[in-house]
């Protein structure tokens, strides 16, 4: 038969206080696991994005100036290949063609290696808007989120 404990002494029993402590924290816990989680994973996507757009950039400044038409040049840039080369920069991050605009300005300096470039030195601008898929999905605030990088760099005509 079983023996009832007194009252007072079933308030001062503590076996037991650990497992109720741990099961009333797990829930925190497991947010703040999934809350960094997620916030690691945004910031590997914005450098994922911005390394792309500089290697798109630089793949660009090492086309010949006639592809950009400036000083009343043929033009002709291949803006498709340098897409791809973002593209294949940017791996699994789901990115397409339409996430990256590829445009260029002439005229911006005529010194230095660009003296006597007639109608100035083209400069590239490679930018791309990757929309960014939380791990649950749409679930919570971050849903609609993007990750933007841009870069440019004046064409050195290699």
């Amino acid at each position: 038969m079983m023996k009832m404990r007194r009252p007072h002494k079933i308030l001062r029993d503590n076996r037991g206080a650990a497992a109720a402590e741990f099961a009333m924290m797990l829930p925190i816990f497991m947010i703040m696991l999934f809350v960094f989680w997620e916030g690691g994973r945004f910031v590997e996507g914005n450098h994922a994005v911005a390394k792309a757009v500089r290697d798109g950039v630089r793949f660009a400044a090492r086309q010949p100036w006639s592809a950009y038409g400036c000083g009343g040049g043929g033009g002709g840039l291949n803006e498709a290949e340098i897409k791809n080369q973002v593209l294949r920069t940017l791996g699994s991050w789901g990115a397409t063609a339409g996430d990256i605009t590829v445009s260029f300005t002439c005229g911006n300096s005529s010194t230095g290696i660009y003296d006597g470039l007639a109608g100035g030195a083209p400069v590239v601008t490679v930018a791309a808007s990757v929309g960014y898929t939380t791990l649950f999905g749409d679930l919570g605030q971050m849903a609609g989120l993007n990750l933007n990088a841009s870069a440019e760099s004046p064409v050195m005509g290699i």
